[in-house]
C-alpha cells in the first residue's frame, strides 16, 4: 500500500511516493498561491475574508505583539467540535501562513466543513516573520542560500508559542498570553500547530500518546509523495506511538535548567491545548526541500556541531549587545543547541547519524550571525567586524557547499507541501468529529 511505502527501512530515505489524493483537487486546494504570503498579505486577505463572509464568520484581536502588531483570530462557527489552528509559530516556517490562509477561505465559503466549529490564528509571531518574509517572497522562490542568509528564529524564550503560561514560570510572552486566552475561549477538541522542517519528511509531535495521528499522518504523507520521517532530529529520544509520530515532554522538563546558559520558557499551544482537554493537540512538520539519505555518523555530526559553534562564538562575542536587538539573544540560544544536539547525537548514536539538521543548524546559526554584523557595519565601519564578517562568510560557503552535496536539496511545491498539512488538518477534523 502506499501509506506503508511512504516509510522507508532506512530511516531518512526520503524518496518519494506519487500523489494519489482525490483531495487534492478540492476546493481547499484552489486557495493555495504560488508562494506563502507576507504578513501583510495574510492580514489583507483575513480582512477581506471577514469583510466579504460577515454572515458566517468574524475576525478578532486577541492582542499585540511585543512590537505593536495586532493578533487576530477568525472564527467561523459551526454545530461540530471545535477546531483550531495556529499558524506561523516559528517566524521561519511560512508554509502554514500558506495553509492557514487557503483553510480559511475554504471553511469560510464551504457549508459542508462549518459542521465543525473553527477558531484559526492567521500568524502568531508577526514581528518574526517579518524578518524573514523577504527569502519567501523573493521571484523564483527560496535556495537553500537565500533561505539561510535571510534566516531568523528567536531564541526559544522569546518565541511566541513557548510563551504560553504553565506552572512555575513568570516570563509568559504578551504574545503567548493571548494565544492561551484564544485557546481557553474555543476550548477545541482538536488543536494543530503549522509548523515546517528545512528538509526531510513529515513528522507530528503530539502533547499526548494518541495512536489515532499514526494513521492520519501515514495517509496524509502517502497522499502527497511526501515520506515519514520516523527519527526527527526534534524528537530523538521521546516516545512514540508509531511512525513519524512523537510525544513532546512536559513544557517543565523541556525549559532549560538554571546554570544551563539559556533562559527558561513557558508552554506551547499544543501543551496547553492538551491540558484544556483536547482530544488531539499536535504540531504538524512538513519539509520545503527533499532531500536525500547520507553517510553523517553521529560522532562526526557532533563534532560538526561543537567547530561550528566555536568558530561562531567567536564572532558572537564582537556584537553590541541592545535592548531593541531580537539577533544576539537568539544566537547565544542557537549556539547552546549545537551543544544538546550533540550530546543527543552521541547519547543515541543510531538516530542522530545522517540527521540533516546537523547540516543545516549550523547553517541557520552563520546566517544570524552574518546578519547581525552587517546591521552593525552599516552604522560603523569597524576592521575587527569586517574581518570577522569575512571569515565566517567563507565558513558559511564551505558549510553550505557540504550541505548541498550531502542533501541534494530540491524544493517541494508549495500545493504540496502545504497540501500535506490542510490534509492533516481537514483529516483530524474528521477524525475528532466522527
Amino acid at each position: 500500500m502506499a501509506a506503508d511505502r511512504a516509510v522507508r527501512e532506512t530511516r531518512n530515505d526520503h524518496t518519494a511516493v506519487p500523489l494519489t489524493w482525490e483531495r487534492s483537487v478540492s476546493p481547499a486546494y484552489t486557495y493555495l498561491g504560488d508562494r506563502p504570503p507576507t504578513v501583510d498579505e495574510l492580514t489583507a486577505e483575513i480582512t477581506t475574508l471577514a469583510r466579504e463572509h460577515a454572515d458566517v464568520c468574524e475576525v478578532v484581536t486577541i492582542g499585540k505583539s511585543r512590537r505593536g502588531e495586532d493578533l487576530t483570530m477568525l472564527i467561523v462557527p459551526g454545530n461540530g467540535p471545535t477546531i483550531q489552528v495556529v499558524g506561523g509559530p516559528h517566524p521561519n516556517e511560512p508554509v502554514g501562513l500558506a495553509t492557514v490562509t487557503a483553510l480559511a477561505r475554504y471553511v469560510v465559503t464551504s457549508p459542508d466543513v462549518q459542521r465543525c466549529s473553527w477558531y484559526l490564528l492567521p500568524c502568531i509571531d508577526p514581528d518574526g516573520a517579518r524578518l524573514n518574509e523577504a527569502w519567501w517572497s523573493a521571484v523564483g522562490g527560496p535556495t537553500l542560500e537565500s533561505y539561510h542568509r535571510g534566516f531568523f528564529r528567536p531564541a526559544e524564550a522569546d518565541q511566541p508559542d513557548w510563551g504560553l503560561p504553565r506552572a512555575g514560570f513568570d516570563g509568559v510572552l504578551p504574545e503567548g498570553q493571548a494565544v492561551a486566552d484564544a485557546i481557553d475561549r474555543a476550548a477545541p477538541d482538536c488543536l494543530v500547530s503549522l509548523h515546517n522542517s528545512d528538509t526531510g519528511g513529515v513528522f507530528c509531535l503530539s502533547a499526548a500518546t494518541n495512536a489515532t495521528l499514526v494513521p492520519l499522518l501515514m495517509g496524509a504523507s502517502a497522499r502527497h509523495g511526501l515520506p515519514v520521517e520516523v527519527d526527527p532530529s526534534d524528537a530523538i529520544e521521546w516516545a512514540s506511538p508509531g511512525p513519524g509520530v512523537h510525544v513532546l515532554p512536559p513544557a517543565e522538563q523541556m525549559s532549560p535548567t538554571p546554570g544551563s546558559g539559556r533562559r527558561p520558557f513557558g508552554a506551547s499551544s499544543v501543551h496547553h491545548a492538551h491540558a484544556r482537554g483536547a482530544t488531539l493537540a499536535f504540531a504538524t512538520e512538513t519539509p520545503m526541500w527533499t532531500s536525500s539519505p547520507h553517510d553523517f555518523p553521529a560522532e562526526d555530526a557532533a563534532r560538526h556541531l561543537e567547530d561550528t559553534a566555536a568558530i561562531l562564538t567567536r564572532a558572537a562575542a564582537l556584537l553590541t549587545p541592545r535592548e531593541d536587538d531580537a539577533f544576539l539573544p537568539a544566537i547565544t540560544d542557537r549556539l547552546g543547541i549545537h551543544s544538546l544536539m550533540a550530546a543527543v547525537y552521541r547519547r543515541s548514536p543510531e538516530a542522530g547519524s545522517g540527521q540533516d539538521l546537523a547540516h543545516l543548524g549550523p547553517l541557520r546559526t552563520a546566517g544570524m550571525v552574518l546578519r547581525a554584523l552587517d546591521t552593525e557595519l552599516a552604522h560603523a565601519a569597524d576592521p575587527a567586524l569586517k574581518a570577522a564578517r569575512d571569515e565566517v562568510d567563507a565558513h558559511f560557503v564551505r558549510w553550505l557547499a557540504a550541505a548541498e552535496t550531502a542533501l541534494r536539496p530540491e524544493p517541494i511545491p508549495l500545493a504540496r507541501a502545504a497540501g500535506f498539512q490542510l490534509d492533516l488538518v481537514l483529516s483530524a477534523a474528521e477524525a475528532v468529529t466522527g
